[in-house]
């Protein structure tokens, strides 16, 4: 059955421009035939008349009693155990409710989608759902629903049935649906019942992107339980087991953290393996991360009195940084000489020490290269030292504005001395 519809009607007010069109014609002075005039009118309200029915966006509307039905389901590792037998009832149901002329059909899907049964007449559904040929351990939904745009008749009023547990690991499902609406196929989703089983997994692990090398750092990674349970934790570097530990697993999130304190070199892959007594699935339980140790850091002190460099010297070489020592005028005088540097210290230094354009490089060092800063307080730091107003005030969060204090006498005292 079809039907005329036109959504905007509002738009069928311009009608009355028909009759004007005509009227204009008739009283014309332009000297042409009589039928010529009459096939210039025609011509003109049939152009007028579709741009009024293309406004009010007129509509011949087919309604078609066949209905055809495309059921896909997902077969990937996520989906329950029960995913299968869930399908099968579905299609049992829909193998007795579908009769002439409606259709329907099935498709299988995880990384890839394959056609199971043809979407026609009076279907037969294999006993067995599955299995996939190809690999199971993806899932992409817009790969089905793909199949389905090119799979359905264009006959027929068109829905698809998507059996899945949402978990889309490739593609955009959502923004794929919308488009296959706007072609006239709904799509409608039944979600798995979840099984209750045991389940362990892990998130990410987390190392930081660098450090220096004898710098202690922190390994962690959050661990999801379905119900408490004890595991076994495993943390290897670069494939060899450093850390080991027994613990009971809470359900719900873990926290978990590993110091590290003696890192090799280089980049150094650490990787975490989590062994728990009730688990089902163990591919979920490991998880990787690297870090890029660099060598020792270096630091250059910059000392105003150089006999004094020694206690902070002592100090940071316990703490495996290597200490280049200069007096106070011998800051570098390039970028590039800095960059060799992962921090430089200002030790009572005093501003007449540093140029002007020195003061700007080691400003350029900590905002442009990232190097630290460190200015020790001292008779000849800060505000005493010189440095307000300079661009190694502006590298640190402190003002360096210096206040001296008026001191007012109690008493004036005036002599006058006779020579002669």
């Amino acid at each position: 059955m079809s039907i005329f519809e036109i959504e905007s009607p509002l738009w069928l007010i311009l009608l009355f421009l028909l009759p004007l069109i005509l009227i204009i014609l008739r009283v014309s002075l332009v000297d042409s035939p009589r039928l010529q005039l009459i096939i210039s009118g025609l011509i003109r309200c049939s152009i007028v008349l579709l741009l009024i029915l293309a406004l009010g966006r007129a509509l011949w509307v087919t309604h078609s009693d066949h209905v055809a039905v495309l059921v896909l389901a997902d077969l990937s590792d996520s989906v329950p155990e029960k995913a299968p037998d869930q399908v099968k009832t579905f299609l049992s149901e829909l193998e007795k409710r579908v009769s002439n002329p409606s259709k329907a059909g099935l498709a299988v899907f995880a990384s890839t989608a394959e056609m199971v049964h043809p979407v026609e007449n009076h279907p037969k559904f294999p006993e067995v759902i599955g299995p996939l040929k190809a690999g199971k351990e993806e899932t992409s939904i817009e790969d089905a629903l793909l199949l389905a745009r090119e799979t359905m008749p264009n006959d027929s009023v068109n829905r698809v049935v998507l059996f899945t547990d949402g978990n889309e690991t490739r593609g955009d499902s959502i923004d794929f649906a919308k488009r296959l609406s706007q072609h006239g196929i709904q799509v409608f989703t039944q979600r798995y019942e979840a099984d209750e089983k045991d389940e362990v997994l892990l998130e990410d692990l987390l190392v930081p992107s660098e450090v220096k090398k004898g710098q202690s750092f922190n390994v962690t990674a959050v661990a999801h339980s379905f119900r408490e349970t004890s595991a076994t934790l495993i943390l290897y570097r670069d494939g060899f087991k450093v850390q080991e530990r027994e613990m009971t697993l809470e359900a719900g999130k873990n926290n978990l953290v590993f110091q590290e304190n003696n890192p090799g070199d280089g980049l150094t892959k650490y990787e975490l393996h989590v062994k728990a007594e009730k688990d089902f699935y163990s591919d979920n339980n490991v998880s990787s991360g690297v870090v890029f140790i660099s060598g020792e850091p270096k630091v250059l002190l910059l000392e105003g009195e150089e006999r004094e460099a020694r206690y902070l010297s002592r100090a940071l070489g316990a703490e495996n940084i290597r200490v280049e020592v200069r007096e106070g005028k011998g800051m570098p005088g390039t970028l590039d000489e800095l960059a060799a540097y992962d921090a430089v210290i200002f030790s009572d230094v005093p501003a007449p020490d540093v140029s002007v354009q020195q003061m700007n490089l080691l400003r350029s060092y900590v905002e442009d290269l990232g190097g630290g800063f460190v200015m020790i307080g001292g008779e000849e730091s800060f505000g005493l030292g010189g440095y307000y107003r300079t661009s190694i005030e502006d590298a640190l969060p402190v003002r360096m504005r210096s206040e001296k204090k008026k001191e007012t006498p109690s008493l004036a005292m005036m002599l006058i001395i006779d020579k002669s």
